[in-house]
């Protein structure tokens, strides 16, 4: 709107000082000339203004509806709970610790590449990560503190078996996690086949055990109570589910179905919301975060981006449920952080980052 009011201040000192013969004016244009050629720069000035406006407020299309990020600013509840994040913008991976809205952002872990996944330890910094042993080429579970400095091994998968997808479950002290049968496929090659789930005691006073449930699962997250097991599921019945367990009651559900396929889910703390991300058809990007709601039954589409969203990590905090989201368009990586109350809300919060965990504080 600026640029509209300056031209029009402009365009009336040119009519003011023609008309006043302060300047000159071409044998060839009349003054009504004038007059036209102002009143046209001011509505071009207008309809340009606005159509920038409207590119800014939609992330860049125009025919897109109801977007994401909201315009607002990130709640003050969870502007100041502090995230872990991945940089890798530069020659190597760099772990860094700040706010989640960017601020006293700190390096705490300068090189770990070589660890898979990450899981704070409810009321402590240390953190359970999946490491890869340099000999056998397995994943295996370690307790590190937060810069990295090894604590202890949790898990010793067997010959020919590997570690990789895991849980902190908060109230137990023990961690579920998949084992998977590695399956050579020809030279240099292999398969990663489900096995089973297994369970390990943070403190490691016994060994890792077997967790009886009727499921094959690829992922696994769990409550903060160990009553909600949710993960990527092989029914015998067909195809990849999403799957959540009742430990409880020994019962089995799945997501509704939407269309697509989810990914990457994760289960709140408190047992009540499920996030994944899918490549269901949607006029936005290649892939979306969506939340199932177990309490309603109903799933809604949380990011409405460009490019690739995933990888959602559920807030510590059950009284605001929050989540955070990558975003990759092209060579863009950021941090997006959407909060479902009191109506569904998005927010960009980092950039050059893709999240790790957030701290349990």
């Amino acid at each position: 709107m600026s640029i509209t009011v300056g031209l029009v201040l402009v365009g009336l000192a040119l009519l003011v000082g023609v008309l006043s013969n302060w300047i000159d004016k071409p044998d060839w244009l009349p003054t009504w000339g004038v007059l036209v050629l102002l009143v046209s720069a001011a509505v071009g000035a207008f309809v340009i203004t606005n159509r920038a406006e409207l590119f800014r407020n939609d992330g860049g299309s125009a025919d897109a509806g109801d977007p994401s990020p909201s315009e607002s600013g990130i709640p003050s509840a969870v502007r100041s709970k502090m995230l872990l994040t991945y940089d890798d913008s530069s020659d190597r991976i760099v772990m860094f610790a700040s706010h989640v809205d960017g601020t006293n952002r700190q390096k705490v872990w300068s090189d770990p590449s070589d660890v898979n996944h990450v899981k704070f330890i409810p009321e402590s910094t240390d953190l359970v990560v999946a490491n890869t042993d340099e000999g056998s080429h397995q994943n295996y579970l370690e307790v590190v503190s937060l810069t990295g400095e090894f604590i202890r091994r949790l898990t010793y998968p067997p010959r020919g078996f590997t570690d990789t997808h895991y849980t902190v479950v908060g109230q137990s002290g023990y961690v579920y996690f998949t084992r998977q049968r590695v399956v050579p496929a020809g030279e240099d090659t292999s398969v990663i086949k489900p096995y089973k789930v297994m369970r390990v005691p943070l403190n490691r006073r016994s060994p890792e055990e077997d967790v009886s449930i009727p499921l094959v699962l690829r992922t696994i997250s769990a409550s903060d109570d160990g009553k909600w097991i949710v993960g990527e599921c092989y029914p015998t019945d067909g195809p990849t589910k999403m799957c959540i367990y009742n430990t409880a009651t020994k019962s089995m559900n799945q997501v509704p179905k939407f269309g697509g396929y989810g990914l990457e889910v994760t289960i709140s703390r408190s047992g009540r919301y499920i996030a994944f991300s899918s490549t269901a058809d949607n006029p936005y990007g290649e892939s979306q975060v969506y939340v199932f709601d177990r309490q309603k039954s109903e799933t809604t589409q949380i990011s409405k981006l460009p490019g690739r969203n995933g990888h959602p990590l559920w807030s510590p905090d059950t009284e605001m449920p929050c989540l955070t989201f990558d975003h990759y368009e092209t060579s863009e990586q950021s941090v997006y952080v959407a909060c479902l109350k009191p109506k569904v809300q998005v927010f960009k919060a980092l950039t050059n980052a893709h999240g790790v965990a957030w701290f349990l504080n």
